[in-house]
């Protein structure tokens, strides 16, 4: 663990609470890069401003010779969930503890990016894969249809 000066604080992923149990470390260097995952990145604003560091789920690779990621937001303001929309995440649901999240969160499928795959840190964990085809059809299906 890096030296804390005085008068500073750590930020990022560490500091929330959010490095999983892989330590923080890129997905990718124990394979944990893969669809369903749930990573960490600092997830733009919807301004291009600089985002908060906040958990996504990885939905697809782009193709080769890339290697960026399509990924969803994750936000454990639930308050915010679009109803049969976007995708609540439940500590009540059995693959709840897989996820690595902490508190109740719902995937947002309207808040997609597509990020270098450098920029995805730490693994929390992975949704099931029933979940994730649920998510992928709804997002397939708004996409096919130009709207909700």
């Amino acid at each position: 663990m890096a030296p804390v000066l005085l008068g500073t604080r750590p930020s990022g992923p560490r500091r929330r609470g959010l490095v999983g149990p892989h330590g923080g470390s890129p997905l990718g260097a124990v394979g944990l890069r893969r669809p369903g995952a749930v990573a960490l990145l600092r997830f733009p604003d919807t301004s291009l401003a600089p985002g908060k560091w906040r958990p996504v789920l990885l939905v697809a690779p782009t193709p080769p010779p890339h290697g960026d990621w399509l990924v969803l937001m994750i936000s454990s303001q639930v308050q915010r969930a679009v109803p049969g929309f976007d995708e609540p995440l439940l500590p009540s649901e059995p693959d709840f503890p897989a996820t690595g999240l902490r508190r109740p969160s719902v995937v947002r499928l309207s808040r997609l990016a597509v990020v270098e795959a450098a920029l995805l840190k730490g693994a929390l964990g992975e949704i099931a894969p029933e979940r994730f085809r649920r998510i992928t059809d709804r997002l397939a299906r708004w996409i096919r249809t130009g709207g909700v």
